[in-house]
């Protein structure tokens, strides 16, 4: 339940901080220009991500993270960062400057425990070996700082990879029974899932230095946290898959440059991203085939987890042989044609409702109505039905819940979309818990029937108005990626079947509102005052009796 609540309130806040901070970010220098020749935008845009993702993050770390030393420290050295973060991207701080930061934060998490404990390929006998853990940590914590922030350069690129580590990080914190760590993974996964409705292309919103090097420290610290534990069976060498990509790209980069003569921090053109694009993949494509280079990472580190550590090593080589050797017959134009690509991007842009599809024109016409019939029965049964079942605790949140929703409603000032998918998205977390506790198979068996005809409903509809109104992007690739994976998380709490139909469930209803939001005009709905009034309702009836 922790985990759930501390998931939708870190997603919530980024949501609800995002547009004021956008609106103001140029009050306060925290844009980012155009000009830079590695820069692919030509408007400016507001880099605040990264300090709304860092404020919607406290209140649930406040309310529901077990402190320990460790985490102490993660949290006074994300401190660090954030605070030097800000400053440059108000300031535009010179390199020197950010590694000042960034080593103080490292020494901080060193100084309370967040180490390479357990150095592979060395024996804890080895003279020296401890000042040489220290050392390598050191090393290989600044080191994965800079590796996202410098991945940070095109629309939803670092957030989307870091998101799908920190995924695994989830996974290795179960195996590790480290639910601090989970706490702290999924708190940063909910703050990028409602930073990345704001940041895929093309993106209103960066990241900004704040976010992308948060995002690193974090993400680095977690996976050190998770593996380096004592007499646990995960290999101390999955860290560097976890971080894999990051690292391929910064170390490829920095040898190109000292190859040219220069230093290896100079600016230049020649990371992953900006090769993929001079091969003439699109923004989003590019996006896109770097999301499955990682997945396709994380997934190996899944299965190598119980392996050697020189297993673990010899396959990330061959990992970034193979990627090297890709990136040279493609750029060669031996096994690539720019015009083909081109020519079939613009066939799929260019495509056409099918002509069986378009004689059903009264269903384009009235789809939005009959998603919002549906999400009303849907919502309507599954409060009648789980009444009963429901915890007195679980009944407490709902009433803080709907109140909260229903003030914000009542106090928003025409249709605000911010406000419409925080009343949506926090219905449809409560319903997808509701049905968890229903405790009649065939009454959840009638619910799942009904969310698959709520599906094809939708998928029809998306397909009919898709150019006009609602677009797929590349967070949809994430969340396709989520359902395939979490159901295969291995918590021995949960039941994988379990969990996994909470994740069908939610990523439904989920798609089901942000369809509706940016279709319907809801000054005159019903929807967005029955779903807090009736949790209302049902919670305290409930509670009372």
């Amino acid at each position: 339940m922790d985990l759930v609540l501390s998931f939708a309130l870190s997603l919530f806040g980024t949501i609800v901080l995002m547009p004021p901070m956008i609106r103001y970010a140029a009050n306060f220098g925290l844009t980012d220009e155009p000009g830079d020749e590695r820069k692919i935008h030509t408007a400016v845009i507001p880099r605040c991500g990264g300090l709304a993702i860092a404020l919607a993050s406290v209140l649930p770390l406040y309310l529901w993270l077990p402190l320990n030393d460790e985490l102490l420290g993660l949290i006074i050295a994300s401190s660090i960062i954030v605070t030097f973060g800000v400053v440059d991207d108000v300031k535009e701080l010179d390199y020197k400057w950010k590694f000042i930061g960034q080593i103080l934060a490292v020494i901080c998490l060193i100084f309370f425990g967040i180490e390479i404990s357990i150095l592979p390929f060395f024996s804890p006998t080895t003279t020296y070996y401890q000042p040489l853990c220290l050392l390598v940590s050191f090393f290989f914590l600044l080191g994965c700082i800079n590796a996202v922030n410098l991945s940070d350069g095109l629309d939803g690129l670092a957030a989307g990879v870091s998101l799908l580590s920190l995924g695994l990080v989830i996974v290795y914190a179960s195996i590790a029974e480290d639910f601090g760590a989970a706490m702290v993974a999924i708190i940063v996964i909910g703050g990028l899932l409602g930073f990345l409705r704001f940041n895929t292309y093309p993106a209103r919103v960066f990241l900004g230095d704040t976010g992308s090097q948060l995002t690193g420290l974090v993400l680095c610290s977690l996976a050190l946290i998770v593996t380096q534990v004592d007499n646990s069976p995960l290999s101390p060498m999955l860290p560097v898959l976890m971080l894999g990509l990051p690292i391929f790209d910064t170390l490829m980069v920095m040898v190109i440059r000292l190859r040219a003569g220069r230093s290896p921090f100079s600016p230049d053109k020649n990371h992953l991203h900006h090769r993929l694009m001079g091969l003439g993949f699109h923004h989003y494509q590019a996006v896109a085939a770097i999301y499955i280079m990682q997945f396709s990472l994380l997934a190996s580190s899944y299965f190598l987890r119980y392996e050697s550590d020189l297993i673990i090593a010899v396959f990330y080589l061959f990992f970034c042989s193979i990627l090297l050797l890709m990136l040279y017959l493609l750029s060669s134009n031996v096994y690539i044609s720019k015009g083909a690509d081109v020519g079939l991007s613009e066939r799929i842009n260019n495509d056409k409702r099918n002509s069986l599809i378009r004689r059903f024109e009264w269903f384009y016409l009235h789809s939005t109505s009959v998603i919002q019939c549906l999400l009303l029965i849907f919502y309507t049964f599954v409060f009648v039905f789980s009444y009963g079942d429901i915890s007195a605790e679980l009944a407490e949140y709902m009433i803080v819940v709907s109140v909260v929703l229903f003030l914000v409603h009542l106090l928003s000032t025409g249709q605000n979309p911010v406000v419409l998918r925080l009343i949506f998205y926090s219905g449809g977390v409560v319903a997808t818990l509701l049905l968890s506790v229903i405790d009649s198979t065939a009454l959840v068996v009638f619910f799942d029937s009904f969310l698959l005809l709520l599906v094809v409903v939708l998928a029809l509809a998306i397909r009919m108005t898709r150019k006009e109104f609602f677009r797929l992007d590349n967070q949809d690739l994430l969340v396709f990626l989520a359902v395939i994976v979490i159901p295969q998380f291995p918590f021995d709490s949960i039941d994988s079947t379990t969990l996994g139909h909470f994740t069908l469930r939610i990523v439904v209803l989920f798609y089901a509102s942000e369809f509706l939001v940016a279709r319907v005009d809801f000054n005159k709905r019903f929807l967005p005052y029955f779903v807090p009034l009736g949790l209302f309702f049902l919670a305290t009836f409930s509670y009372v009796y």
